[in-house]
């Protein structure tokens, strides 16, 4: 009788033992790159007029901005 309980206590400790290794499936949201199918602006030259080197250079800002808008969020 006491062979059959320190058994099934031995064979119980076996089992928590090796099933408290089992790995458990963890479910994370994954982001994939995508290519966005956009031509480059091309850069602003500059003139040597300060305020319409600016301008310019603002007016390069606002496009480059929206197309990086219409890549990561799909709206222009």
């Amino acid at each position: 009788m006491r062979f059959v309980q320190s058994s099934a206590i031995i064979l119980c400790g076996v089992i928590i033992l090796l099933t408290a290794g089992c790995a458990r499936n963890v479910y994370k949201e994954v982001y994939v790159p995508t290519k966005c199918q956009i031509t480059p602006t091309p850069k602003p030259t500059y003139t040597g007029k300060l305020e319409k080197d600016l301008q310019n250079i603002l007016i390069y800002d606002e496009v480059i901005q929206k197309d990086l808008e219409f890549c990561t969020q799909g709206t222009k």
